[in-house]
């Protein structure tokens, strides 16, 4: 019988290292993709300032454009845009 006690507390302690060791693989795992979560959701949030900063320059363009008591090109708007935007 006292074999056996010792075997069968080899097994269960071989069985307890894997299953940590299983833990902390997963562990890792779920940090990855946490960080990647977070990476996305940063390239999203730029992505989308972006896209308001271009939607407001857009818009500005064509004020200018539409607005303006001079007759100007295109050219010459996307210039005074330009530099608005600049400053």
């Amino acid at each position: 019988m006292g074999k056996v006690g010792w075997a069968l507390i080899g097994v269960l302690a071989a069985s307890q290292l894997a299953l940590s060791m299983e833990f902390l693989e997963l562990a890792a795992l779920v940090k990855r993709v946490q960080s990647v979560e977070l990476k996305t959701a940063m390239m999203r949030n730029e992505a989308a300032a972006l896209a308001l900063e271009s939607e407001r320059t857009r818009r500005e363009f064509y004020r200018v454009y539409s607005t303006s008591p001079f007759v100007i090109t295109e050219e010459e708007a996307r210039g005074i845009v330009s530099m608005g935007v600049k400053k």
